[in-house]
């Protein structure tokens, strides 16, 4: 699998992305300028200005009302696409302490600790980071990872100034938990910083998949990947169990289906089958039960499941089934991606797939206080250096 690790310096701002592979507990590098030593400081408190040098490493977690904050600058963000199944974030105390081991590091690249297998929580992890000399705000950084919307088109997936892989971060809607941690720096590695204040923010599971779009635009909560469309102004919520104030059921149910209030679901007629029962009951590839091909045995596997709904008992056949009969108040538009995967000689297993690498030609500004994000990093070309992936 390839990894994302694209990065920009600008005068104002540092800002890396990269998705992690924890299972490989792997250091992917987004950058490398210079080796310098470093030293890390940081307030059990959080949001310490002080640039006390210190060798010993201290906590460098976020206090609780910064984690809420940080939380809600998430899922603010993530309000604004008008997606359909955009999950709300929660926050995860796991990714949060990975986040933190690794900032201590005061290394400017991408990397987790390495944990016990096993332990992460997820398989995947993506991670922005984001670093700083001056009054230190973390949502300042949340906000540049977001800025970068403005380069990018949904339509075409196309980033006019990349990178744009912090804000598809962000808004990807299937990435439900965050971490993020924060250390004082008294010098970077990798990159010519003093007093620095190094933010590094874990998300799982991780986003940016080639050819995926982060999130389905649409009415707000009829396209909850869960099945449940419990709602929470504009966000899907998989933590719901009954109807509340955070928890309003927007099931959009299609061609006759009922919905299942007690669970806010959808249950579907013959010959239909998907979340919102919009999609034939059908099986979706050739090789759906042939010989050779996939026998009923392996609808275990997930992407057996997901191609043969029909072969896998998953739905009803109903060849006849007449959506038109149907009074229904909200269409949700739905995106069928049939493959065609030569016939297995072995238990198929879920496709894989890439993601892009960029490496750019920077240079970090030389100004004492400054505020950086690698979104605009490109554009820092005063003094030639080159940065090369390692």
């Amino acid at each position: 699998m390839e990894l994302v690790n694209v990065v920009r310096f600008s005068q104002a701002s540092v800002v890396c992305f990269a998705v992690i592979v924890t299972s490989l507990f792997s250091q992917y590098p987004c950058t490398v300028i210079e080796l310098k030593s470093n030293a890390i400081t940081s307030s059990r408190r959080g949001l310490s200005t002080s640039h006390v040098v210190d060798s010993r490493p201290r906590r460098s977690l976020f206090p609780s009302d910064m984690k809420r904050q940080l939380v809600d600058k998430h899922n603010e963000l993530r309000r604004l696409e008008g997606a359909s199944d955009m999950e709300y974030m929660f926050w995860n105390e796991y990714l949060a302490s990975m986040a933190e081991d690794w900032a201590k590091t005061c290394r400017w690249e991408h990397g987790q600790p390495s944990r016990p297998s096993g332990e992460p929580p997820f398989d995947q992890i993506g991670q922005n980071l984001y670093v700083n000399t001056g009054t230190f705000d973390p949502l300042q950084g949340i906000q540049a990872f977001y800025d970068e919307v403005a380069f990018y088109d949904y339509d075409t997936g196309a980033c006019s100034k990349p990178p744009c892989g912090h804000y598809t971060q962000v808004v990807w809607s299937k990435s439900v938990e965050l971490g993020c941690a924060y250390a004082y720096c008294s010098s970077m590695i990798n990159i010519d910083l003093i007093n620095a204040n190094y933010l590094v923010c874990n998300y799982g599971p991780a986003g940016n998949y080639v050819g995926q779009k982060p999130f389905a635009k649409g009415k707000p909560c009829t396209g909850c990947s869960s099945g449940h469309f419990w709602c929470d102004n504009d966000l899907c919520r998989r933590d719901c169990t009954a109807q509340s104030s955070k928890c309003q059921c927007r099931a959009a149910c299609q061609n006759c289906a009922t919905t299942v209030r007690s669970n806010c679901t959808c249950s579907c007629t013959p010959g239909w089958t998907g979340i919102d029962c919009s999609e034939r009951c059908e099986d979706r590839n050739a090789y759906c039960g042939a010989n050779p091909g996939w026998p009923v045995s392996w609808c275990y596997k997930d992407n057996v499941r997901k191609n043969c709904p029909a072969l896998c008992s998953l739905c009803s056949i109903n060849p006849g089934g007449d959506s038109s009969i149907c009074k229904t108040t909200t269409t949700t538009t739905t995106t069928t991606t049939t493959t065609t995967t030569p016939p297995p000689t072995t238990p198929p297993s879920t496709p894989t797939t890439t993601r892009t690498q960029t490496t750019p030609t920077i240079t970090p500004t030389t100004t004492p206080t400054t505020t950086r994000t690698t979104q605009q990093q490109q554009r820092d070309q005063q003094h030639g250096q080159q940065l090369r992936q390692q």
